[in-house]
């Protein structure tokens, strides 16, 4: 993954590239997440030393899903929390 979530959806953000993850979560594209063959589960997914853009995580259907956030200054000293 990238500094970005990924996690944009078509309402807010038209951009395929900013929706790969939202894609994968069966809740982007639609004609995107049609060819997915098997959607994650928002318990797969970790964000780790994300600083920025949280906006879209906070946004329908994101805002529900709990997604982790480990942040950068968490995993300076170690990396145990992953």
């Amino acid at each position: 993954m990238n500094a970005h979530p990924d996690v944009s959806i078509p309402e807010e953000f038209p951009n395929h590239h900013a929706m790969v993850l939202a894609n994968l979560l069966g809740v982007g594209d639609q004609k995107f997440v049609a060819e997915i063959p098997r959607i994650f589960n928002p318990d797969q997914v970790i964000f780790v030393g994300l600083n920025d853009m949280f906006e879209p995580l906070n946004s329908e259907p994101f805002r529900h899903m709990k997604l982790v956030h480990i942040g950068p200054d968490e995993i300076k000293p170690n990396s145990t929390k992953v």
